[in-house]
């Protein structure tokens, strides 16, 4: 179900070992494959405290399974101690975070534009300088209707290069031997949270212009009523009310450009 690779999972082990992130958020467990990744990968060095939130009760690629159910398979962890949100967004993270807390984020979940980006401009303040935001699924926009999704490649377009850490392909060699791998390469990124965060958010928040992923489940909106009040409050008064504008600019675009999807069928 898109789950984390052996490419993937040695990109995020060097991330781990390197960092040594103590404070790990992550948003969108789904199954909780890749929390539990994450909980062994992180005891390695000492330990951390994860968060997970999701916004699913139940796990999308099975309904009659609970998120994060993979958890209950994973021995317990002495040092590393894992605890799981459902009913939440990215927003939600606030309730648990002061400011400059998370060393290491690792977003997951929907990536249908401009999700990752509401995601990633959600967590940022939150991050430390020098922290973390990971992104899975970077090579989502090649996949076939209806599983395409663009919000991750845009955002790696976007970010500036010395703020960038992508995996190093050539040197993966005999790392992933005897891992489990896919056919895609290349299909993770990480960002590093700047000292000074404004210049990168206003780059992102352009990305609310471009065009969004049309939701193609019917009588289903990407960004809720309730969900979408809270973003525009969340923009303007945690960054300025251009952010706020920009978001509204895409949002008015997408539901044009949902009417127009519903009226053709």
């Amino acid at each position: 179900m898109g789950a984390l690779d052996g490419r993937d999972l040695v990109f995020l082990e060097q991330l781990l070992l390197q960092h040594k992130p103590r404070t790990v958020a992550e948003i969108g467990c789904a199954s909780g494959l890749s929390t539990s990744m994450l909980q062994m990968m992180t005891e390695q060095y000492g330990g951390s405290n994860i968060r997970s939130f999701d916004l699913a009760e139940k796990f999308y690629g099975d309904p009659d399974k609970y998120t994060g159910y993979l958890l209950d398979e994973v021995p317990e962890r002495n040092k590393t101690k894992v605890k799981l949100f459902t009913g939440h967004i990215s927003l939600d993270l606030w309730r648990y975070y002061e400011r400059e807390q998370i060393d290491l984020c690792f977003i997951d979940a929907c990536h249908l534009n401009p999700w990752p980006t509401i995601d990633t401009l959600a967590v940022l303040p939150l991050m430390k300088p020098g922290g973390l935001i990971v992104h899975h699924d970077l090579t989502m926009f090649r996949s076939r209707v209806p599983l395409y999704a663009t919000g991750p490649k845009l955002i790696y377009e976007f970010v500036p290069d010395d703020l960038m850490i992508s995996p190093d392909v050539e040197k993966e060699g005999g790392l992933i031997s005897g891992l489990s791998t896919r056919e895609v390469v290349g299909n993770v990124f990480a960002i590093r949270r700047p000292l000074d965060i404004k210049k990168l958010a206003l780059k992102l928040s352009q990305l609310f212009m471009i065009g969004w992923d049309v939701e193609r489940r019917p009588n289903v909106d990407l960004v809720s009523t309730e969900h979408s009040d809270r973003l525009e409050h969340f923009l303007e008064t945690e960054y300025s009310p251009w952010f706020a504008k920009n978001y509204l600019i895409g949002k008015n675009r997408y539901l044009r450009s949902k009417d127009r999807s519903e009226e053709a069928t």
